[in-house]
């Protein structure tokens, strides 16, 4: 299941269940348009764009817009539901939790939730004006909050991601401007977000082009995988923030390069890049049956994790077990790999190896909790049988570690 095949009917299936969710959402457009909450301005806009051949196909952008669009249909719902518990753990979960935190100390979690139905309403029409359709105002910095997993800040980078663009400013003229131009690195794009100094982007295209080259060199699996999901990288400089990706974005990976050694980006690449590959899966099947019960052990956080946290932590981590038993396993010139980064391979897959043999165990007492699917069991089960090392290169790597 891991080769050109597989991973084509992957990214099929999710398109298809998108086209599938548009067609619905414009049948049904005319209830959705009756809920009392919304704004005629709001509705109005909704109509309009529903019908735009812009969201008729999947795109990552459109993918997370229509995330904002069921976000907003779920308020609505836990408002109808007086569901105060559901709508705290709604916005605490959100961009807006420390507007919700601020408000909650003199108003209810249900009058907040009212009130901020025209965030999120400015925040689908926005969105789309901005992302999809590529218009730019003076009047959408009020309505739109900015979304870092997208390398917003006071930027705003359209869809080629070739081009910045600040709030105000002239799109046609920036279009125009090779001073905005980002290289296209491999399959996928570039965009700064935590830093424009040029000398430091030049460096970080640099690294990643290198780390690309020696994926395909030494780890052609994981390489293959990269090449077909992983579509943008961002650089991001947060303190203690580590690389990460979300769901509702397929394909952004945000990859801290500021402290972090080259190998560790090869890794970061390959880690968030198996995060999307899960994410294909989890977006159209159901492969456990989540809940915020923090009762399983994970090894690489040390801490007790829910069993999302848990199942996405051993089929990523997976990857690093893989890259680092392939660069094991390779012949490398001391020149691109010295023997102190040689060793800290076997050092890594060691690692890998018992965490991952202790993340077994919790996952055995998961199946045995009917928290994990038939279907979720069974990738687990794909994975093991193509990530795994046979006994004889098995016996090579422990023989270095």
């Amino acid at each position: 299941m891991f080769n050109t095949t597989h991973y084509t009917q992957l990214k099929k299936n999710l398109q298809k269940d998108y086209q599938d969710f548009v067609s619905n959402f414009r049948k049904d457009l005319d209830e959705i348009s009756k809920v009392e909450y919304f704004s005629d301005a709001f509705v109005n806009e909704l109509n309009k764009i529903v019908v735009s051949p812009k969201v008729s196909n999947f795109s990552p952008k459109n993918f997370y817009w229509i995330q904002l669009i069921n976000d907003l249909l779920l308020l609505v719902e836990l408002i109808d539901e007086q569901d105060d518990e559901s709508l705290f753990d709604f916005f605490t979960d959100s961009e807006y939790a420390t507007e919700f935190m601020e408000e909650i100390q003199s108003n209810s979690s249900i009058d907040i939730a009212v009130n901020f139905i025209q965030k999120y309403e400015d925040q689908v029409i926005s969105f789309f004006k901005i992302h999809i359709e590529h218009l730019q105002s003076q009047g959408m910095k009020a309505a739109y909050t900015m979304i870092p997993e997208m390398g917003d800040n006071e930027f705003i980078h359209i869809p080629e991601a070739s081009l910045k663009f600040k709030f105000g400013s002239n799109l046609h003229e920036i279009k125009k401007g090779s001073a905005h131009n980002y290289d296209q690195i491999s399959n996928f794009y570039f965009i700064p977000r935590d830093n424009f100094e040029q000398q430091t982007l030049k460096t970080q295209k640099e690294n990643i082009s290198t780390a690309i080259t020696r994926l395909e060199q030494y780890s052609p699996f994981c390489f293959h995988a990269l090449q077909e999901f992983t579509n943008v990288v961002i650089p991001i400089n947060e303190s203690g923030v580590v690389s990460y990706s979300i769901q509702e974005l397929p394909g952004y990976s945000l990859i801290n390069m500021f402290d972090r050694d080259e190998i560790d980006l090869m890794d970061d690449l390959i880690h968030e890049n198996g995060h999307h590959y899960l994410n294909y899966h989890l977006n159209q099947e159901e492969l456990i049956l989540e809940d915020d019960e923090l009762i399983f052990y994970s090894p690489w956080r040390d801490s007790k994790r829910s069993i999302r946290g848990l199942y996405h932590a051993y089929l990523t981590f997976l990857w690093a077990y893989k890259l680092y038993g392939d660069l094991s396993l390779a012949t490398i010139n001391d020149d691109q790999f010295n023997e102190t980064q040689k060793a800290k391979f076997y050092r890594r897959f060691k690692e890998e190896e018992t965490m991952l043999a202790r993340a077994q165990q919790e996952l055995m007492k998961a199946s045995e909790m009917n928290k994990i699917t038939d279907e979720g069991l069974e990738l687990i089960e794909n994975f093991e049988e193509h990530f795994f090392f046979n006994e004889d290169d098995l016996s090579k790597i422990h023989s270095l570690c």
